[in-house]
């Protein structure tokens, strides 16, 4: 992107002050009912969120990291992202816009509810300040609202109609502040009609359904709302519908072990594979597809020379091993389980 620097210098009693700021010129347009454009030219957005942390450092990012995390990005194809939930540094605004990367931005009102007087007036408070701190960034293109406040119990007492009257004073103050961008919130369908773009929840295959339900359920949400931007998805999806199962394994009593032999004795014994299906369907049926597909796998690496030995070991008692001998040829026995029946 061309950018543009504005220096003003300021001088009074013989002193002098100066300050420079980057700024930028584009124009953007979400179609109701239809596609975003940018400059005139439609986009379609592809991206990511992003959270202000990293490895080993937690929130204190350098600015080294920084850099290379949002080039990364970048050449991903990454052109969009959101910022959630919750206000980061600047630099990665500045970053956004040395790379045209549009962004996103929110407070953190996020989950459900509404606290006393004094949370309304931070919130309203934290808006101000986004807006008025970063208005000439030009990446900027959304002012986010919320994140998933139709979620219940986060406070004593949920009203649908007090977190409608405070998103309404919020998208009042973000128009008030700024007339050129659009608000926006995700998941709170009963406020999805005070906010100009709204990102409904549908997470296909992660908390319901299968993954390739995104197109359906996707038309169906964009011709509730005017301009619709679906934000928040399972990018991790099957590897977290693995873990379940691992959690079922354990709870049914059983282990996979990665080892070629498993050591003799009274408290474990070889099961037949093909009976963990019938047995963990029986415990949690809406995973039958994804046991039946890991029975699979499991069979053929039981089958195959190439992989290693995995063997089904249903535990009858409470057992605690864990070993690593130059006879498990360098593999290291991945569980340490204390079964309760």
């Amino acid at each position: 992107p061309q950018l543009y620097t504005c220096e003003v210098v300021v001088t009074a009693n013989g002193q002098k002050m100066t300050v420079m700021e980057k700024f930028g010129f584009r124009s953007f347009e979400f179609i109701e009912k239809g596609p975003f454009f940018l400059n005139g030219k439609r986009l379609l957005l592809r991206g990511t969120h992003r959270h202000e942390d990293h490895a080993g450092v937690g929130a204190a990012m350098t600015e080294e990291q920084m850099i290379q995390e949002m080039k990364m990005m970048k050449d991903m194809g990454v052109n969009f992202i959101r910022r959630g939930h919750y206000q980061q540094s600047e630099i990665i605004l500045n970053l956004c816009d040395e790379l045209g990367i549009l962004v996103w931005e929110e407070i953190p009102w996020c989950r459900g509810g509404v606290g006393n007087e004094t949370y309304r007036r931070q919130t309203k408070r934290m808006l101000n300040n986004m807006i008025i701190q970063h208005y000439n960034h030009p990446s900027v293109i959304i002012w986010g609202l919320g994140n998933e406040n139709d979620w219940p119990n986060d406070f004593p007492v949920f009203k649908q109609n007090e977190i409608r009257k405070l998103m309404s004073e919020l998208n009042t103050i973000a128009h008030q502040l700024d007339k050129t961008r659009k608000t926006a919130i995700r998941r709170c369908d009963f406020c999805s009609d005070i906010v100009d773009v709204y990102s409904p929840s549908i997470w296909a295959g992660w908390y319901r359904g299968n993954y390739t339900d995104y197109q359906k359920m996707s038309k169906e949400e964009m011709e509730k709302v005017r301009h619709f931007l679906h934000v928040e998805w399972g990018g991790d999806s099957h590897m977290q519908e693995t873990f379940y199962l691992l959690h079922l394994l354990f709870r049914n009593g059983f282990i996979i072990s990665k080892y070629p032999t498993i050591p003799s004795g009274p408290d474990r014994r070889r099961i037949n594979i093909h009976n963990i299906t019938t047995k963990l369907t029986a415990a949690d049926g809406r995973h039958t597809g994804i046991i039946q597909a890991m029975s699979q796998v499991m069979q053929f690496l039981h089958k195959s020379t190439d992989s290693p030995f995995i063997k089904l070991t249903e535990i009858v008692g409470p057992i605690i091993f864990v070993t690593q001998t130059p006879d498990n040829n360098g593999r290291v026995i991945m569980m340490l389980i204390d079964h309760i029946s």
